[in-house]
């Protein structure tokens, strides 16, 4: 007579948990099309970022235009630097 198997509760466990862990990653899986518009974007970000940046640059060597002082530095910098770090955090994701 044939003994009956053995149930391995914790390899079970561990099958259940692995299995839902895939059905939560497919399902934040992005499609070709999504990843296309994030990545398009992020690449418009950093672009703009640069755009930005050196046009405060020249700005200040006095080629584009004339400088505007501390309100200049206060936001041109700084929004060049929060363009291109959202531009790279879309990016990477």
């Amino acid at each position: 007579m044939p003994r009956p198997k053995k149930r391995r509760k914790s390899s079970e466990r561990q099958a259940r948990a692995t299995q839902s862990a895939q059905l939560r990653a497919k399902k934040k899986k992005l499609t070709p099309e999504q990843y296309m518009r994030r990545s398009v974007f992020g690449w418009v970000l950093v672009t703009l970022a640069i755009l930005v940046g050196v046009s405060h640059w020249l700005a200040h060597l006095g080629v584009l235009y004339e400088d505007t002082g501390l309100w200049d530095l206060a936001i041109g910098y700084p929004m060049a630097g929060l363009l291109g770090v959202t531009g790279a955090m879309v990016l990477s994701r």
